[in-house]
């Protein structure tokens, strides 16, 4: 089971490495540029954090395919959606709470919510698939 948790925890961040970049670094682009300044680092001051970004992507990684190995126990796709759309209203909680404190539109939050709900199901079909026992 190690080799599979393993595997799935480096999938797990490849996969939220890839998402992460596709969905704000080009979908929500054009939302994220009308920001006010100061709200987020400046562009080219972000690579200098770039380090602690994906550490906290393999962070998440490693604690998704932890959680989600055990809570679907072997039980499939269905499962692991299950789980992973549970983490995501997780998520959703949190960033409706940040849209309260933040001078973020009401459509980033949205994205942001939609976002999070797609990511964390696929992620969870993911890791079921590939903890799973033949």
């Amino acid at each position: 089971m190690t080799i599979r948790i393993f595997t799935a925890t480096v999938a797990a961040f490849i996969f939220i490495f890839v998402f992460g970049w596709a969905f704000h670094g080009i979908l929500l682009k054009d939302i994220y540029a009308g920001l006010p300044a100061g709200l987020y680092r400046p562009e080219a001051g972000m690579q200098d954090f770039i380090l602690w970004l994906l550490g906290g992507q393999f962070v998440v990684a490693i604690a998704l395919t932890l959680l989600i190995s055990r809570a679907a126990n072997n039980q499939g796709l269905k499962t692991g959606a299950y789980y992973g759309f549970m983490i995501g209203l997780l998520s959703a909680g949190s960033q409706m709470a940040t849209y309260a404190l933040m001078p973020i539109p009401l459509e980033l939050l949205a994205w942001w919510v939609a976002g999070s709900l797609v990511e964390m199901t696929l992620i969870g079909m993911l890791i079921a698939d590939l903890v799973k026992q033949e």
